[in-house]
């Protein structure tokens, strides 16, 4: 079985027996059986930004790193702003990097487990929407009153 680390202050917990952390002494949850796949994260955050974070269950943070990349591909494809065109891969690879360590850190115990669920799939897809949707209309409107 993988260490077990304390949700609280980060402190490994070796102790099988034990529930609770020998540093800070609150309890320490056991990891569940189910693993989320390293290679599905990374596989969807190359597909669409935060997609991979998505499948982890990080809700939020999926939704930080699809905005912070639709900002930056708008900031050069709208704006004709050079700075994105550098920016955009960068919060892109970051992205595939956070899905990656967010799912390993869930097999190993160090991020808290979160269920993925049709509904998180589902507002990060509303999400997507709107983002692309938006971006859409900020073009068009720039481009007709160019």
């Amino acid at each position: 079985m993988p260490p077990r680390y304390c949700q609280s202050c980060g402190t490994e917990v070796p102790d099988i027996i034990t529930d609770t952390c020998p540093k800070c002494g609150k309890p320490v949850e056991v990891p569940p059986d189910k693993t989320k796949s390293e290679f599905y994260a990374v596989i969807l955050s190359l597909v669409i930004p935060g997609l991979g974070q998505a499948y982890c269950g990080a809700l939020l943070k999926a939704i930080g790193f699809l905005l912070s990349f639709t900002f930056c591909l708008s900031l050069f494809a709208i704006f004709n702003i050079g700075i994105g065109i550098i920016l955009f891969p960068i919060v892109w690879l970051i992205g595939i990097a956070d899905a990656y360590l967010t799912a390993e850190g869930m097999n190993s115990g160090k991020v808290p487990w979160s269920e993925s669920s049709l509904l998180i799939f589902g507002i990060f897809v509303v999400v997507v929407g709107i983002a692309f949707f938006l971006a859409l209309m900020i073009s068009a409107f720039l481009w007709f009153f160019r």
